[in-house]
């Protein structure tokens, strides 16, 4: 039971210009195609000759999925259980260079050197945080606390079953099912297919809103109960979201850098604006789920976006969208 992130590599609004493909022969362009690309400041795209596709940001893996090409080679297509999500046509690749448009969005990739992906020798990776076997009385919570049904942000829901069952599901389809178990200890959490482990999650904190673990990889992994405990006050929220924030990271697990500050601005009107310096504002329209978990923002292209709203308050709010963290004061 895999669960794929979405490739999002739309970060800057760049002029739309005419760049020609270089090449038509599709085992070229294939192999030009494979390697490492600069994603401006944000990190390096990894196109590997499996098929496979990698956001590499600050020593680690924070996206994945697949790839392939059209049968022509103008289309480079991510995929998810054979699925297409995102088209992007190819306008140039060379040795140095990849082109394409995606969404009426035109970006540039330079080819990078694989050293790149490398932490800095001054930084050290953390270590796995210790574990300490659960009493009897506590692992038996933990088992509780886990059963129910848990967002994936933007891709589903993972329901974990009290008999061991545990499905992801999309619209309401069951995209993938396998049984989960405990370790004896009760700190990681295991989800199996046909008796086998496919994934492990070291649970840190677990509570009757959310979960925080860290995968085998090292990255943190925060769910979301589906149904939160405790019943949000929708006309109290909708208040307090009202104002401009701000926020100088714009992804969370980027890091900060020297890009402009964020800024987004709900008005009561329900129409909402982000801008970012003077290169970026996009306008839209705002509206909260019915149960007040999550804010659904809309772009004139007529897109959605949902996001969790972690929390708000009078100074601060935090959003949660898939793997990406947004943390916003307030300025206004």
């Amino acid at each position: 039971m895999k669960k794929i992130i979405y490739l999002l590599l739309l970060l800057y609004w760049l002029p739309t210009q005419a760049i020609l493909a270089q090449d038509t022969d599709l085992e070229k362009i294939k192999e030009l195609l494979i390697g490492y690309w600069n994603v401006e400041d944000k990190g390096t795209l990894i196109i590997e000759s499996t098929g496979e596709i990698f956001m590499h940001v600050n020593g680690e893996i924070v996206q994945s999925a697949t790839w392939k090409l059209s049968e022509d080679g103008v289309n480079f297509y991510i995929m998810e259980n054979g699925e297409i999500e995102e088209t992007m046509e190819i306008l140039e690749i060379t040795e140095t260079v990849f082109a394409f448009k995606s969404n009426s969005t035109t970006m540039s990739l330079n080819r990078t050197d694989p050293s790149s992906i490398l932490m800095p020798d001054d930084l050290t990776v953390e270590p796995v945080r210790p574990q300490v076997s659960l009493s009897s009385e506590e692992l038996k919570e933990r088992k509780r606390l886990l059963v129910g049904n848990w967002a994936i942000e933007g891709e589903g829901t993972l329901v974990i079953q009290e008999n061991g069952v545990i499905q992801e599901k999309k619209d309401g389809e069951i995209q993938h099912e396998g049984t989960w178990k405990l370790s004896e200890e009760g700190t990681t959490f295991y989800i199996l297919e046909n008796g086998e482990v496919e994934e492990e999650l070291i649970i840190l904190d677990i509570t009757e809103e959310k979960l925080i673990g860290e995968s085998k990889n090292g990255k943190d992994v925060t769910l979301f109960r589906e149904k939160p405990v405790v019943k949000v006050d929708v006309k109290a929220r909708k208040k307090f979201l009202i104002g401009t924030w701000e926020t100088n990271v714009l992804d969370a697990e980027a890091g900060e850098g020297s890009e402009p500050s964020l800024q987004l601005i709900i008005k009561k009107d329900g129409t909402v604006t982000s801008v970012r310096g003077e290169e970026f504002k996009k306008e839209g329209r705002w509206t909260l789920s019915e149960d007040g978990v999550y804010l659904v923002i809309s772009s004139e292209e007529g897109s959605d976006t949902r996001m969790r709203i972690v929390s708000v308050d009078k100074e601060n709010m935090q959003l949660f969208n898939r793997s990406q963290k947004f943390d916003f004061i307030r300025i206004k």
